[in-house]
Order: C-alpha cells, then structure tokens, then sequence
C-alpha cells in the first residue's frame, strides 16, 4: 500500500518553460504560460489542523505538523469531479468532493467550502479510492497493519472491524457503510484494502491478516440492484458456493494477475483523445505519469508517458469534464482547454497553460477540482512517503480566464 510519491520538482522542464513558450497542439501560435503571481487577490491559502481547515498567507507558514506516513496524516487523499449537465437542472455549478485522511470530505461549490466531519468514522483508518454514483461520493476505508499505531495486538490485529466501502450522501450530510468484510462471510481480521470500478463491475482485494500469516484474495461483484440502496446486511452469500441469498449482488472469484490487470498503467498512446491533445505540448518532451479522473465517476485510470528511460518521470493529475479538461503536475504547472460552467469556451477548445503559485521546497500540489468559477488545489508537504502539513488553495479563474 505504499504510496508512490515521487514529489520530484520538474527543473529542466520547468527551466524551459521559464524561458520558452509552448507549442500546443494542432495550433500553429505559441502560448505562454499565464503565471498566478503572488502576491494577488485571486487565491488564497488553507491548512488542516484536527479540527478541520484555517487560512495561512503561504503554506510554508502553517504551523508545524509532525510528519507520519501517508496512510496516517490528515491531507487531501482524492478529489472527484461531479457533472455539469446535472448541475444545470437547478442552475448551480457542479461541486468537486474532496476526501480528507483521518478528517471527513469537504464540498467544493463555487465559492463556497462545506467540511463534513465524522470524528469516529474516521478515527484510525485511512480514506482513498473515492468514486462517484449518481453524484454521490463512494469511498474506501482501511487499517493499514503496517504504519497504523492502533494496532498493536494480536487481539486488535484480528478484530480490525472497519466499515470498508462507505457512501457519503451529500442531501443529507452524512455518511453510511455500503460494504464490508461481513458483505463476504468473512471474519473480523479481514478488510478490504483496495477496489476499483469500471462502470459495471467492482473489484475487490481483501486481506486476512493474523499475528502469523497476511493472506489476499480477490474478488468481482456486479450489484444486481442499485448499489447505494444496500446496506452490509442486505446481502447474505452461502460461503460454499458465493451466491447471494438475497439475489442482491453476484460475485465472481479472481486471481492476482486479473486483479491486477485491472488496475494496469497503460501507455499513453492509449489515453482519452482529449487527455492526449490536453498534454500534446510535453508528450514529446518529458517522461510523465498521469492519474486521469472522469465525470462517469468510475475509478481513475493510469497512463505513462516515456520518452527517455535515463530521465526521471514526473506526476500529474487529469480530470475531464463535461465542458473542460485540465491537467496539473505536481509543482503546479497546468494545463486547460474548454469553458467554466456557464462560461464560453475558451480559444476553441485549445489548450491554455497556467502556472499556480510556486510552492516552498519539498511542498508538492496533489490533486484538483473545479467548481463554478474557482479552481481547488491540494497542496502537501512531502518526504517520500510521509506528509507533513496539507491544505488547499483555491484560485478565481474567472478572474485569470476571462
């Protein structure tokens, strides 16, 4: 489960996009990069804390945070992206979810920022893999039995007892179990760990973890009927034969390799045309991986971008929406085509770059979402697999756009 932060700045990159222009793809102009200078009035600075988030002029200036691994520390695991066209039935602008680590989510509307906490669905576990169904975050939650502090027992190794697949419903505020080890027939010192779905199918691995052995099995289950109207109790499976009693789901035994398959970083030749044409100026010119998000909700999608295997490669994230698609890497330059909600599109969908506001050293941006008019970055300080202190910035790019 280690969390493969590479964090490294882009400086020969970054270097050449200082001095030069980019060339963006299928157009014969060059574009500078539009920089988000500091200090101006179009962004502004947060930091989490136990008690939720706080504004900072800069997040070097955030109070000191102990840095713990990743699985442990409160920072922005995901941001989700919901639809345009759904938002426009009442006129308001599609929200960006954020899931924070140990904390809650925050809901991203315009200008307006809604944290919804759960101290002790949280407590202990570690928040990743968020999804979306029907604008409704999904999420996964787990005791990683490597780096978390609350199991230091037998006893507590083979009682974990968390609530794994969890749905968040954003009417009313509130989050509640969907699925867990009992959804399986399974004992207390097993858990889900990981899952991914593609739209049809959920994919699962569960580890069984005791004080002498860690064992994984994987697993495929189509619900037979709308995933967020079950509870863990709806569904009762026959332990010999993995049907479900109820007629609620079908589940399907998997090897290693199909689970993994899965999940596969494909090359980049194989993206997304409009991921492609989005990332068309550096695609000849550095090694990438990107983590590409959609507004289908279903789980991202990896791809990689080698050009020199001598030269290191670098990290993104990619949403695509409905009306924009965007790009950022980690130390904040950015790539957009497309049209805010309710905005028109800008340059006839060519691509436009953007540089955030430079990050102090061994600070990286994480992910992002967009909402209204107002971009929302995830920013962390970093050190191979431990964070420090994290926040957000959110910029007004209506400001910077139009």
């Amino acid at each position: 489960m280690k969390k493969l932060n590479t964090h490294t700045k882009i400086k020969l990159f970054f270097l050449y996009l200082i001095i030069a222009p980019i060339v963006f793809f299928s157009c014969s102009k060059k574009t500078e990069l539009t920089t988000i200078k500091q200090p101006v009035q179009n962004h502004k600075w947060f930091y989490f804390n136990t008690s939720g988030y706080e504004q900072v002029d800069y997040p070097s200036n955030a109070p000191l945070s102990l840095k713990k691994p990743w699985t442990e520390s409160i920072h922005i695991s995901s941001i989700r992206q919901s639809s345009s066209f759904d938002s426009e039935k009442n006129n308001q602008p599609p929200k960006s979810f954020a899931l924070i680590n140990r904390l809650g989510l925050i809901e991203f509307s315009n200008d307006k920022v809604t944290l919804t906490k759960d101290s002790l669905l949280f407590k202990d576990v570690t928040a990743s893999n968020q999804v979306l169904i029907n604008e409704n975050p999904i999420f996964l939650l787990y005791k990683n039995t490597f780096f978390n502090n609350s199991i230091n027992s037998k006893n507590e190794l083979e009682n974990l007892s968390v609530p794994s697949i969890v749905q968040f419903d954003s009417v009313a505020k509130t989050f509640y179990p969907i699925v867990d080890a009992k959804t399986f027939n399974l004992n207390s010192n097993h858990q889900i760990t990981d899952f991914f779905w593609n739209g049809k199918f959920w994919y699962y691995c569960i580890k069984k973890s005791t004080d002498s052995e860690t064992k994984f099995s994987y697993h495929k289950l189509k619900p037979t009927s709308a995933l967020l109207s079950l509870l863990p109790n709806d569904i009762k499976l026959n332990k010999e034969t993995n049907i479900d009693k109820n007629a609620k789901i079908a589940l399907t035994n998997l090897s290693e390799k199909e689970f993994r398959d899965i999940q596969k970083i494909n090359d980049f030749s194989k993206a997304n045309e409009r991921l492609k044409k989005l990332l068309s100026s550096v695609r000849n010119k550095i090694n990438f991986e990107v983590e590409c998000k959609s507004i289908d909700g279903t789980s991202a999608k990896k791809f990689i971008n080698l050009i020199d295997e001598n030269t290191q490669t670098v990290e993104c994230k990619a949403q695509i929406s409905d009306t924009w698609a965007a790009a950022i890497f980690n130390d904040g330059t950015m790539y957009f085509s497309g049209g805010l909600f309710n905005k028109p599109i800008i340059n006839n969908f060519k691509t436009i770059g953007l540089r955030l506001p430079k990050l102090p050293e061994n600070f990286i941006y994480s992910d992002f979402g967009i909402s209204g008019n107002y971009l929302y970055v995830a920013w962390e300080e970093s050190s191979f697999y431990e964070i420090g202190r994290a926040g957000f910035l959110t910029v007004d790019l209506d400001k910077i756009l139009y």
